[in-house]
This record gives structure tokens, C-alpha cells and sequence, in this order.
């Protein structure tokens, strides 16, 4: 605990959250180089994301205590008001208060509210009146007095940009302006209930959001695009507006924790909501600057989510019990908690350790923001950083860090960015830049592969109607027609390999068409187990293939490898290959080696992070009855996670976990780590043996073993 602001002045300097140093308007423009390197950094995993006991910072006040706090956006400034009502202003990088004044000098009753502007140097101030202040943040001076409204001031703020100030009445009424100019009309509201809340925001451009909920739950919205005021839009449970973002399409409304979403593209001209539900209690919402992510702060935890799927949380984290008696605020430019003491005389700050967006969503966001600002050059380094590597961040089967690059490529669209426009901008990269566009060239592939596939559907080809043909073959000439050029190129990446074999199962090229392209994969990305296990399954019988042909081409690409390599590939492939004919069928359909494949399993798992890899490993051994196997996977699991080897799964699983647990409990010291490996494995021994589910997946696994002994 620190009395003093130093710790968080360094904080408030390192505080940009995963990604965000990208491509800002105002920045440098940093190398493609650095913008790789810093995406290739948020792969590598570590610890949760936790917020450390707070800094304390003294507010130095002695006779008085503390009502509010506001932060300008930039986290430099702050303003706290007493009970005075006084204004004590801080300068957040000395940690220093550089002023001090009451807020109103005819002040008739207590009380007031304000709030202060993006950049700290003006406070909006009202009480209760019509009446509203804009006074200079560092001398006190009332810099100009609005008036124009109707009734009593609800409500007031400033627009994302810190160049504009909303203003609205009890009634509903509002009015927009620039600070230091008084307002020229104002947009009645003209409702006949009577009024329990009132909630405006307001974005860049002059956009803004009103909302007024009466007494009885009526309701009534109003959104001005810049052009036009849009009525009655979306009728959502009661709020109160906090936010908006720079770009002025993501809106977000606290206490019920609302995201509002000015809609673009498609839907452009039309404003939807979406309520998202807390499990934990959170709803004072917060909206990065941005607009990607909203955060929302409560009692014991903070939740953040992505902007434009709700229903997807990207983080939660557990709040320090030094704010159990604060109202606390997020902060989630910054990756920060604040709030005020249990006394009133002091600021609890506490900055995030570790990655406050979750690994899979920070390394998406960031490769996202490169292709909103056209940053393509950085997405081709990153795609060399990443070409023929297998070991991934996200515990996906069948995917690469190469593959997930090639994805985001092909599937993101800016927001307010039509399709065919970004399109457009790949096509545009391709032409101008014939050597070094293979990450553009393969997402623009894949883009068109994904929409004949999308057109066709995935029933049975009698299915399929004459117009989803007819799509399908046109996006899927479109896409050899972008990939064909690599081809002549005297290097092609990984990833293109893969879907130049993805191109010959599409264009039913034969056998001898696919194999050369094999032996060069093999030879360039021995490991890159994609290529192989994408034509792998294109050999099954259920689509042309002879019984052992999956098998062969397996076992040539593992032989080629050779050693214990060829044999981690050999299971890769098998494991992709399990999804479509189960693992008993890896054996009667398509007359993969068991051994094999578990020998590969246990070489991969002594190095491994992947837990869902781990856990297939695990089952493996336990349909192949291998006790030993299992105690291998079982102990990395242990070094991974504890909760991985607790699991109600077969005989095999339970035993070799229980070894492990009481070998690692014999050979440790420490009391805690004792105690808590001991409880796990009284756990493990009240399991359940041999659950049904899982001993029938046992049971045709060793029917297929002794099926395929007597051929």
C-alpha cells in the first residue's frame, strides 16, 4: 500500500490495454515489424489477468469528506468534490492537487452535480436549476452560464471528442452546443407522462441518444443521427446513458448494463439494444474509447465484454476485498479500478496485472484493428512470424496460429465498411503489392471458399437448390482465381498449402495433382499437420477413397518425418481425421496404427499447453487400456491446471491420475500444496467407475482393436 502517486503515475503511462497502441489516429506510424511482434507477444500465455490490492492515494482533506470523483478520459486529470461542495483538482501524473475552490459561491441548498470534460480542463457544473456552469478546471473561473432549458437540469455531459456539451431537463427537453456558446434550440420532448429517469449520450458529429422512462414504465427514445432524430427505437429496461464511443456507432447505457448499437453496412440507418445479463451482480458499465469493449464493475468482480457480441465475455476478474464498501468504477481504456475509501478521504486505484482481455480475444482484436487501418503490410509480417508454426494459443483441433490469421482476414468486416468494399481493399493489396501479399491473397480465398460453401449448405448434394449451385460454383472459381498465382511463387506459405489441397478436393483434381504438393509440404513444414489431415480426410471411402488411404498417406507423411516427429504428425492427423469416423473408426474404417497414434499422443502431451488436447490424449489412452500412457498425460495435465485430472471419465483415466497425485504429494514440501493435491485426490477416489457413456466408447474402441486383430 502506497500513500503516494508515483506507482500510479508509471501505470496511468503503461496503461493502454492489449492491442490498443495500434494504429491510433494520433500515434507514429510504428514499423510492420513492431506491430507483428507486439500481436506475436499477446500469444504467449500466462497468468489470469487480477487486480493487485489498491494504491492508496490520499486526497488531502482533513475536515471534510469525499461525495464524488470523475477522471478525465485520459486518466491525467481528476476532480473529486467534498461535501462543500468544494472542488479539489489533481494532477494525476505529480499526484499533487493543484486547486481548490467551491464549485458554487451562492450556493442555496447542498449539493450538486458535474462532470468533467475528455481532457480535463473543463467541469460542467448544475444545482438543480436550469442553470449549468462550465468552469476552468485549473483556475475555478465560470467560463460561461447555460440556461436554455425549460425545467430543472436531470443530466449534462460532453460529447466523446470533449468539443460539444448535451444538456437535458427533468422533462425530457435537450439541447447540444459547444461549451462556451449558448444553444440555439432546443429538441422538445414533449411527453405527457410524468418522469422517473432520464438518460442522454452523445457521440462525435453530433450524434446523440435520449431516453425518458415515466413513473409507470412508459417509454420514449430518441436517436439524432447527425441528419435526422429517429423515434421510439428500442424499448429496453430501465438505464441510465454513460457512453458512447469515437466512431460514434456503439453506445452504452449503465446500471442495467445495455449496448446500444447504431447500425452500419446492411442495416445502416436503423438502432438496435441488446441487454446484457450480469450473472455476478455487475452493471455500472463502461465503454473504451474505441468502442470494443465494454466493462462492467460490481461488488466482487469486473466483467468485459466485446462490443458487437454481447453475449461473449472476454474476461472476468475478481475485485480486490479493499473495495467491498466503495462504489467502484472501471476504467477500461486503462485496465483500471477506482473508487473511494471506506472513510471518504482517499482514492483505492488498482491497475490490472497480467492481460485483462482473455488470450484468444486480445490476439483477435488486435489483427482486427490492423485491418480497419488497412495495415496489411503488418498482417504479411505477422503471417512470416507465424508461417509452419503449430504450437497455438488457442485450444482449437485443426487450427494454427497461420490458420486463425488467415480467418480473421477472411471473415472481419470494419464496422461502417460494406463487404465488397473491403474486398476491394484485399484485391487493391494483392495487385500493388505481387510479393508480399500471401496472408491477403490466402484470406480473400478463403473468404470466397466460405461463400460457396455457405451458398451450398451442408446437406447432401441432392439437396442443394439450383441457385445454391449455381453461387457455389462462382465463388469457387473466384477463389482458385485469387489462390492460383501461388503457384508460380518459388516459396508458398504453410497455410497455402492447405488450401491449395482444400482447391484440388473442391476441383476433384486426382490423386497425382495432390501428391506433389504434399511432397513439397513435407519436405518445407514437415510439422504443419494441417495440409496432411485436410487431405486425409478428403481420402475417406465416404468420399471416393479405398479403406487405407486416409492410413497412407499418414503413415507416408509420418515416415517421411521420421523419429519421434513422424509420429506426433502421424497422431495430429488422426485426431482431425477422429471428428469425422470416431476414434474406434480410425481403426476399422481407416486402419490407423493404435499404437501409433497413442505414442504420438504421449510425446505431444509432455510439452503441450493444450488442455482439450490433453483431455483427448487422456481418453485415448484410456480406450488403449494404457495405464502408463495415462500417468504420462495425467502429469503434465497436474502441472498444468489441478482441475484437469479431476474428471469422471473411465478405470484408466481415474487410476493414472490417482498415481500421479500420490506421487506428487509424496514428493512435495509444502503444507498448502499437500493439503490441496490431497483433497483433489480424495475426490478422484469417490469417482464413480467406468460411467456408461464413456465405458461404451471404451468397449467399441477395444471391439475395434480385436476386430482388426483377426484381419
Amino acid at each position: 500500500m502506497r500513500s503516494t502517486l508515483f506507482l500510479f503515475a508509471l501505470f496511468v503511462s503503461l496503461s493502454l490495454t492489449a492491442g490498443q497502441s495500434i494504429c491510433k489516429a494520433d500515434d507514429p506510424q510504428p514499423s510492420a515489424q513492431q506491430l507483428a511482434a507486439e500481436i506475436d507477444a499477446l500469444t504467449r500465455r500466462g497468468p489470469n489477468a487480477q487486480f493487485p490490492s489498491p494504491t492508496v492515494f490520499d486526497l488531502q482533506i482533513e475536515d471534510t469528506k469525499m461525495q464524488k470523483f470523475h477522471f478525465s478520459r485520459d486518466m491525467k486529470t481528476l476532480v473529486a468534490t467534498d461535501t462543500g461542495p468544494n472542488a479539489h483538482v489533481y494532477d494525476m501524473e505529480t499526484g499533487k492537487r493543484i486547486h481548490q475552490y467551491p464549485l458554487r459561491k451562492d450556493l442555496r441548498r447542498g449539493g450538486c452535480e458535474y462532470t468533467v470534460s475528455p481532457d480535463g480542463k473543463l467541469i460542467l457544473v448544475h444545482q438543480y436549476t436550469n442553470q449549468i456552469d462550465v468552469v476552468d478546471s485549473h483556475s475555478g473561473k465560470v467560463l460561461h452560464t447555460h440556461a436554455v432549458l425549460p425545467e430543472t437540469t436531470s443530466q449534462m455531459g460532453f460529447s466523446i471528442d470533449g468539443k460539444q456539451i448535451y444538456m437535458v431537463d427533468i422533462r425530457g427537453n435537450s439541447a447540444i452546443t459547444t461549451p462556451l456558446e449558448d444553444a440555439t434550440e432546443v429538441h422538445k420532448s414533449e411527453i405527457e407522462f410524468k418522469t422517473r429517469h432520464i438518460a442522454m449520450a452523445m457521440g462525435p458529429h453530433n450524434t446523440w441518444w435520449k431516453r425518458v422512462q415515466g413513473i409507470d414504465g412508459e417509454t420514449k427514445h430518441w436517436f439524432f443521427t447527425g441528419e435526422k432524430i429517429m423515434e421510439d427505437l428500442i424499448v429496453l429496461p430501465e438505464h441510465y446513458a454513460v457512453d458512447a464511443n469515437e466512431g460514434g456507432y456503439c453506445w452504452t447505457l449503465g446500471v442495467k448494463a445495455i449496448f446500444g448499437h447504431f447500425n452500419t453496412g446492411k442495416r445502416a440507418g436503423t438502432f438496435t439494444g441488446v441487454h446484457v445479463e450480469s450473472e455476478y451482480g455487475c452493471g455500472r458499465a463502461a465503454l473504451s474509447t474505441d468502442g470494443r469493449h465494454m466493462s462492467m464493475s460490481g461488488r466482487h468482480y469486473v466483467e468485459v465484454y466485446r462490443y458487437n457480441d454481447p453475449s461473449y465475455r472476454v474476461a472476468l476478474i475478481k475485485v480486490p476485498s479493499e473495495f467491498v464498501h466503495s462504489v467502484t468504477y472501471t476504467y477500461p481504456d486503462h485496465q483500471c479500478l477506482a473508487g473511494l475509501s471506506q472513510d471518504r478521504q482517499s482514492l483505492l486505484i488498482s491497475k490490472i496485472e497480467g492481460n485483462w482481455l482473455d488470450t484468444d480475444y486480445a490476439v483477435r482484436d488486435a489483427i482486427e484493428r490492423l485491418i480497419d487501418a488497412k495495415r496489411f503490410d503488418a498482417l504479411e509480417e505477422l503471417g512470416r512470424m507465424w508461417d509452419g508454426k503449430i504450437d497455438h494459443f488457442r485450444e482449437v483441433e485443426h487450427e494454427t496460429p497461420g490458420s486463425f490469421l488467415v480467418s480473421r482476414i477472411a471473415h472481419y468486416v470494419p464496422e461502417g465498411v460494406e463487404l465488397d468494399v473491403r474486398n476491394q481493399w484485399y484485391r487493391e493489396w494483392i495487385e500493388n503489392h505481387p510479393d508480399n501479399c500471401n496472408m491477403v491473397r490466402l484470406g480473400l480465398f478463403y473468404h470466397h471458399r466460405c461463400a460457396a460453401y455457405d451458398a451450398r449448405g451442408g446437406g447432401f448434394a441432392n439437396t442443394v437448390t439450383e441457385e445454391g449451385w449455381k453461387v457455389y460454383r462462382e465463388e469457387i472459381v473466384k477463389s482458385w482465381e485469387v489462390l492460383e498465382p501461388m503457384l508460380n511463387q518459388e516459396k508458398i506459405p504453410a497455410e497455402g498449402y492447405t488450401c491449395l489441397i482444400m482447391t484440388g478436393r473442391d476441383l476433384q483434381w486426382e490423386y497425382e495433382d495432390i501428391n506433389p504438393l504434399l511432397r513439397k509440404s513435407v519436405a518445407e513444414y514437415p510439422m504443419y499437420h494441417r495440409t496432411f489431415a485436410e487431405e486425409g480426410v478428403a481420402r475417406l471411402p465416404r468420399w471416393g477413397g479405398r479403406p487405407a488411404d486416409t492410413r497412407n498417406l499418414a503413415k507416408t507423411a509420418a515416415d517421411k518425418v521420421g523419429g519421434d516427429d513422424g509420429d506426433m504428425l502421424y497422431a495430429h492427423i488422426a485426431r482431425h481425421v477422429a471428428r469425422f469416423v470416431s476414434y474406434p473408426g480410425l481403426v476399422t474404417e481407416c486402419r490407423f496404427d493404435p499404437d501409433r497414434v497413442l505414442r504420438g499422443f504421449v510425446l505431444i502431451s509432455k510439452t503441450s499447453d493444450d488442455k482439450k488436447l490433453l483431455r483427448n490424449a487422456l481418453n485415448f489412452a484410456s480406450m488403449m487400456d494404457d495405464v502408463e500412457a495415462g500417468k504420462v498425460i495425467a502429469q503434465r495435465m497436474l502441472d498444468i491446471d489441478n482441475m484437469l485430472v479431476y474428471r469422471s471419465a473411465t478405470p484408466v483415466w481415474k487410476n493414472a491420475c490417482i498415481e500421479v497425485l500420490e506421487e506428487a504429494i509424496a514428493k512435495t514440501d509444502d503444507a498448502s500444496r499437500k493439503e490441496e493435491l490431497s483433497k483433489l485426490l480424495e475426490r478422484i477416489r469417490n469417482m464413480g467407475d467406468d460411467p456408461e457413456e464413456k465405458g461404451e466408447k471404451v468397449r467399441a474402441f477395444q471391439e475395434a482393436l480385436a476386430e482388426e486383430n483377426t484381419i
